[in-house]
């Protein structure tokens, strides 16, 4: 599904640096996850303004037979963000997910980005987070793309 913010709301954001937040919800009501970008980061900003699609997927990365296989037994959780690129400010992501983020507050996660075209999984900007409370994670990225997210770090080659 699509949740398309226009490029003329980040635009106005932007002009009266206005933080702009999205929650998504189930047909239950019950929180997914969240979309938060500064006002003041969009003003400062110096890239060109596009609509983003806000959706993304949280699969196990055992469903993904390519990463089943670079991953040798370890298993974690890809995020996958509909948009895909360079975003005009950082954006803060709140997963809402006990069964895929069943850890306990402050665990430390490793974040990794997954890059399909070569086939190969590669650091991430920010490689480090925190679980939030048990079943919410928070990301801040400034593309959108696919992550692989790890409760142990991967040992690099």
């Amino acid at each position: 599904s699509k949740i398309l913010v226009k490029k003329d709301v980040l635009k106005e954001a932007a002009k009266k640096s206005v933080d702009l937040i999205l929650s998504v919800r189930d047909e239950n009501k019950r929180l997914l996850y969240s979309w938060s970008i500064s006002g003041k980061e969009l003003n400062k900003s110096k890239s060109k303004f596009n609509d983003i699609n806000l959706s993304l997927k949280v699969v196990s990365s055992n469903k993904i037979k390519a990463l089943k296989s670079l991953l040798k037994g370890q298993n974690g959780t890809v995020v996958s963000f509909a948009h895909k690129g360079k975003l005009p400010a950082v954006a803060t992501i709140k997963i809402y997910d006990a069964k895929k983020f069943n850890y306990p507050k402050n665990k430390k996660l490793y974040v990794y980005y997954y890059n399909e075209k070569k086939n190969r999984i590669e650091a991430a900007d920010n490689s480090e987070v925190k679980v939030l409370s048990k079943g919410v994670l928070r990301l801040k990225i400034s593309r959108c793309s696919d992550y692989l997210i790890l409760p142990k770090k991967l040992i690099e080659k």
